[in-house]
C-alpha cells in the first residue's frame, strides 16, 4: 500500500495543487506542468503526489495539442505559402552567398554545407529547406553545380517532398542578379 509521505506541519497544498491546475492551460501550461511537477517531487506538502500527477496530465495534454495544431495545420493553403515565401527568401539569401563566394574563389563551393561553415560565424546562412513545411526532419536545400562549374541549380523541393516536380522552389530574383549570377535552373521542370 503506498503511503504518502508525512506532510510539513502548517504546509497548505493549495498553491502546489494551483500551480499543478496550471499545467492545463493551452501551450503555457507546458512550463506549469514543469514546475509543478519538480515543486511535487520535491515536496512533503499534502496532496503532493496529486499534484505531481496534475502536473503530468497538463503536460502530456499540452504536448498531444501541440503536436495535434502543428500537423493539422501542416498543409493549409496559408502554411504552404508562409513556407514558400520563407524558402525564396532563403534561397534568394543563398544565391547571394553563392555569389559572393564565387567572386573570391573563381568557382562555386561543391556544397552548401561548405558554403555556410565558410560564412559562419559573420553570417548564419539558412541552408535547411522549410518548403515542405515546417515540422520535417530537416534537409537542406537541392544544390547542384554544372560538370562544368560556371552555374548551379538551386531550389526548395516544396510540398511533396521531392525534387524536380511541379512545386519546387526557386529563388526570386532581381533580373539583374539572375542575369549576372550562375543560378540556371534546370530547363524542363
Amino acid at each position: 500500500m503506498n503511503v504518502d509521505p508525512p506532510s510539513e506541519p502548517g504546509k497548505s497544498s493549495w498553491p502546489l495543487i494551483t500551480l499543478a491546475a496550471l499545467s492545463f492551460i493551452p501551450v503555457f501550461g507546458f512550463f506549469f506542468a514543469g514546475a509543478a511537477l519538480t515543486w511535487a517531487l520535491n515536496s512533503s506538502r499534502p496532496r503532493a503526489r496529486l499534484a505531481g500527477w496534475m502536473a503530468v496530465a497538463g503536460g502530456v495534454l499540452n504536448m498531444v495539442g501541440m503536436v495535434f495544431l502543428a500537423l493539422s495545420g501542416q498543409h493549409t493553403p496559408a502554411a504552404e505559402q508562409q513556407a514558400r515565401t520563407v524558402a525564396e527568401r532563403e534561397l534568394g539569401r543563398i544565391v547571394i552567398a553563392l555569389e559572393t563566394d564565387h567572386t573570391t574563389r573563381r568557382s562555386y563551393v561543391a556544397s552548401l554545407k561548405g558554403l555556410q561553415l565558410a560564412r559562419f560565424p559573420k553570417e548564419l546562412l539558412p541552408i535547411n529547406d522549410v518548403s515542405g513545411g515546417f515540422i520535417i526532419p530537416p534537409r537542406e536545400y537541392v544544390y547542384r553545380v554544372a560538370r562544368d562549374g560556371k552555374s548551379y541549380d538551386l531550389l526548395g523541393v516544396g510540398p511533396d517532398g521531392k525534387p524536380d516536380t511541379d512545386d519546387d522552389i526557386r529563388p526570386v530574383l532581381s533580373d539583374s542578379l539572375r542575369e549576372h549570377s550562375g543560378f540556371k535552373p534546370r530547363s524542363g521542370v
